[in-house]
């Protein structure tokens, strides 16, 4: 998972991004979120069924929200 900042940086163009390997070395890249940036972005279990989740936090420090991305 990698994600660009929003600002300063792409904009209300910036994505997430994340690669799926199968495990020939080939990988598969997946925009999972698109129009808002990312900064000290972390995957965990956010809602306890055992996989990874996205939390989104964006640059600024008077961060108006942040998201979290369910893996579904």
């Amino acid at each position: 998972m990698i994600g660009e900042m929003g600002n300063p940086g792409a904009g209300d163009e910036a994505k997430i991004y994340v690669w799926y390997g199968d495990g020939q070395g080939r990988f598969e890249e997946t925009v999972v979120w698109h129009g808002q940036g990312i900064h000290e972005g972390r995957l965990g279990d956010f809602d306890g069924d055992g996989d990874l989740d996205i939390l989104l936090k964006p640059y600024h420090h008077n961060a108006p929200r942040i998201d979290i991305l369910l893996n579904e």
